[in-house]
C-alpha cells in the first residue's frame, strides 16, 4: 500500500521554504542586477502560496512517484547531479554540451536501441542548442559563465 500525500499543500509548503532561503541569500546586488531574482522569487512566492491555499480548501491526495519509472527517475536526477558539479570544473559549455548528450542517450536508451549515428545527430543537436544559450548569456546579455578548462 503506497501512502497517500496532499501533494499541493507539500509543493506550496516546499516553495515558500525555498523563496525564504533565497530571499535571504540575496546579499549585496544592485538595484538593477537583482530585479529579475526578486521578480523570480516574488512569482514562486505567489504560486506558492495559492498551492497551499488550495492544498487546504481543495484537499487531494495522490502517491507520491506513483507514476512514471523510479529507475528512471534516480538516473536523470543522478546526471543532472553530475552535470551541476562538472560545471565548475569542464566549464558551463563543455558540462552541458556532454550532460544533456548524456541524458538524452539515457532517457532514449530506455525506450529503444541507440545507435551511433543516432547518438551523433543528437550530439549535433544538443551542441546546437547549447551554442544557442550560450551565445545569448555570454555575449549578448553579458552573464558571466562558470569557465572550466575550455571556456
Amino acid at each position: 500500500m503506497k501512502r497517500q500525500t496532499n501533494t499541493d499543500l507539500f509543493a506550496g509548503i516546499l516553495g515558500l521554504v525555498l523563496v525564504g532561503i533565497f530571499w535571504y541569500g540575496r546579499g549585496e546586488v544592485g538595484h538593477l542586477s537583482i530585479m529579475f531574482p526578486n521578480a523570480i522569487l516574488f512569482l514562486l512566492g505567489v504560486f506558492s502560496v495559492a498551492l497551499v491555499v488550495k492544498g487546504l480548501v481543495r484537499p487531494h491526495r495522490r502517491s507520491v512517484f506513483s507514476e512514471g519509472d523510479r529507475g528512471k527517475i534516480l538516473g536523470t536526477g543522478t546526471i543532472l547531479f553530475v552535470w551541476v558539479i562538472a560545471i565548475p570544473y569542464a566549464g558551463f559549455f563543455l558540462a552541458s554540451v556532454a550532460g544533456f548528450w548524456g541524458l538524452t542517450c539515457y532517457l532514449a536508451s530506455t525506450h529503444r536501441k541507440v545507435t551511433p549515428l543516432q547518438a551523433g545527430k543528437w550530439l549535433c543537436i544538443v551542441l546546437a542548442e547549447v551554442t544557442f544559450f550560450y551565445m545569448i548569456f555570454a555575449k549578448l546579455l553579458y552573464v558571466p559563465l562558470p569557465t572550466g578548462l575550455f571556456f
